[in-house]
């Protein structure tokens, strides 16, 4: 069973083989929390909301306490649903609006459940001249007092006091059973999650090479989000080729979780 909102095709429940893995009346304060929203055009933060593309700067007037942009346009609008079934359904939206993001893109996603596996596909088309995009997705899943997530990735980056990357660091592998964490990491196309309840694998497929990992402080919720995303933080700025997305060009988003 999964419950979808159509507010940034939000991930509000997630039940695989009977288990139940998100639970939106769990999180306190969801509304705070991105609660398992879609991200883009950006996924993360943008630092100080501003970015330059081809000659021209532009700027998102809603900054968060650290002075960055977060997590996009999406998470508090309503999506246009495309199609639903007992086993999928498909929302999509225009962008091109918006002072900061002025750009011509159409986003589709489609989500799916079977017994055991929720996937998540994506296209966004360009339907004008070169464009930045960026895309992620914000689950959080239960995971009580006793957990461990495992993933083999290289590399984990470092930011600075207002969660903007400023270098990086190589790893062997990596697990996590708790405490404070808000990290970006790659190099692994697959990560598990073991809790006293269930045992997922997260795959990510097409289009996506990063893992933001997120627990709540709060110590009443027992979550962490695991967050696949297209590009890493700050992007717009630092890395543009990362999120190029060229002229008439359709890119493709994909990523499971499998209940093992």
């Amino acid at each position: 069973m999964a419950v979808i909102s159509k507010v940034g095709a939000a991930l509000m429940e997630l039940s695989l083989g009977g288990v139940q893995m998100v639970s939106y009346q769990a999180a306190g304060k969801p509304d705070s929390m991105f609660f398992g929203s879609l991200l883009a055009p950006w996924p993360n933060r943008l630092a100080r909301g501003r970015f330059s593309f081809a000659g021209e700067d532009l700027a998102h007037p809603k900054l968060d306490s650290a002075g960055n942009a977060n997590h996009g346009l999406l998470f508090d609008r309503s999506m246009d649903i495309a199609s639903h079934s007992e086993s999928s359904v498909s929302f999509e939206y225009s962008f091109g609006g918006d002072a900061v993001y002025p750009f011509l893109v159409d986003l589709m996603v489609t989500y799916t459940i079977t017994d055991d596996e929720f996937r998540f596909d994506a296209q966004a088309k360009n339907r004008g001249d070169k464009a930045p995009f960026g895309i992620g997705f914000h689950p959080y899943f239960l995971v009580g007092e006793d957990f461990t997530f495992t993933a083999d990735f290289r590399q984990h980056i470092n930011v600075d006091e207002k969660m903007i990357p400023i270098s990086e660091n190589s790893l062997a592998g990596f697990s996590y059973s708790g405490g404070d964490i808000d990290d970006c990491f790659y190099g692994a196309k697959t990560a598990n999650l073991k809790t006293t309840n269930y045992e997922l694998e997260l795959t990510l497929e097409t289009g996506f090479k990063y893992l933001m990992l997120y627990k709540p402080k709060h110590p009443s919720v027992n979550m962490l989000a695991i967050e696949p995303m297209s590009c890493r933080t700050n992007a717009f700025n630092t890395h543009p080729a990362e999120v190029l997305l060229a002229g008439d060009e359709t890119k493709s988003y994909s990523f499971t979780i499998k209940k093992r």
